[in-house]
């Protein structure tokens, strides 16, 4: 699944980030 991180830098985006790229997604900050 294609996904967008808007706010990937902040204090949970980066690891919303990790943890979908981790499962296989596609994502994108």
């Amino acid at each position: 699944m294609k996904i967008l991180i808007a706010g990937g830098d902040g204090y949970c985006g980066w690891a919303s980030a990790l943890h979908l790229s981790a499962r296989g997604h596609d994502v994108t900050i």
